[in-house]
């Protein structure tokens, strides 16, 4: 019974370590990853109250080559710092204006890069 229990615990501790990593995941070695740091428009909503709901749009990352890597949700605070491998990306976020920006962007290793 024991056993059993320790390997059902495995499985589970396992598969927790397989979940998708955050913003700042840390899974990539340091010295060959970078950031970027994207401030997409500013929305304000005001769902059916006095107080207005304030966020960052969300946005996408793609590899140069046109694979998506990462969507990046809207933030209710500051953007985001993610981290990404050395080497260039293509963004396409709203940034000024209702229509969306294609940007490229490369990163180098310990650095941030900014997009606004």
């Amino acid at each position: 019974m024991i056993y059993h229990k320790f390997i059902i615990g495995l499985i589970l501790l396992i598969g927790l370590t397989n979940q998708p990593g955050t913003a700042d995941d840390t899974t990539t070695h340091p010295l060959t990853t970078g950031f970027v740091k994207v401030y997409t428009n500013y929305t304000v909503e005001n769902p059916n109250s006095d107080m207005e709901l304030a966020y960052y749009k969300p946005y996408s990352i793609f590899s140069i080559d046109g694979e998506l890597i990462r969507y990046i949700s809207r933030s209710l605070s500051v953007p985001q710092k993610i981290r990404l491998p050395e080497g260039e990306y293509t963004i396409i976020a709203a940034l000024k204006g209702i229509e969306k920006d294609t940007i490229q962007v490369t990163i180098e290793a310990g650095k941030i890069s900014v997009i606004q």
